[in-house]
């Protein structure tokens, strides 16, 4: 990956603007609601909303941008590859809301959850333990099975 900055990597509304209508004309001739199309994709109506009217200001980090293309075009039945290319070079101005630190690192960035959710590794021990859980319970009822006495039940005939 290069080292560009958020606002050398961002700078053309007006190709996602283009993108955006051509999504929303495709939509429209298919058939399909903003509320079913997002509904269909799983995603949030608003960014579906913010995409085809090209507000940059209302959509995520670039890469998340073209992911949606890329989706939402081979969902309509569009060449993907063509969307996601005539969007050329998003650019976004920085967000002036953040306080200016040092770049994330990759890991750092892969443990940060969108919505607070679990991380993958800790989903990933807890599956773990809950198998470790069962497979002990299993082997003490065995035991327990294995050891109680059963030649002194009386079987009813």
């Amino acid at each position: 990956m290069d080292n560009r900055t958020q606002s050398e990597e961002l700078d053309s509304p007006s190709s996602l603007e283009a993108v955006g209508r051509s999504l929303a004309q495709k939509r429209s001739e298919c058939g399909y609601s903003q509320d079913q199309l997002a509904n269909q994709l799983h995603m949030g109506v608003e960014q579906l909303a913010a995409l085809e009217t090209g507000a940059i200001d209302r959509l995520p980090e670039p890469v998340f941008i073209k992911a949606m293309v890329r989706r939402i075009s081979a969902h309509l039945g569009m060449d993907a590859d063509a969307m996601v290319h005539n969007l050329g070079l998003i650019t976004k101005t920085p967000d002036r809301s953040r306080k200016a630190s040092s770049p994330v690192t990759a890991p750092a960035a892969a443990q940060r959850g969108s919505s607070g959710s679990a991380s993958p590794p800790d989903r990933k021990s807890r599956k773990s333990l809950i198998f470790l859980g069962l497979g002990l319970s299993v082997a003490a009822i065995s035991v327990l099975v294995k050891t109680s006495p059963l030649d002194d039940l009386q079987w009813v005939q």
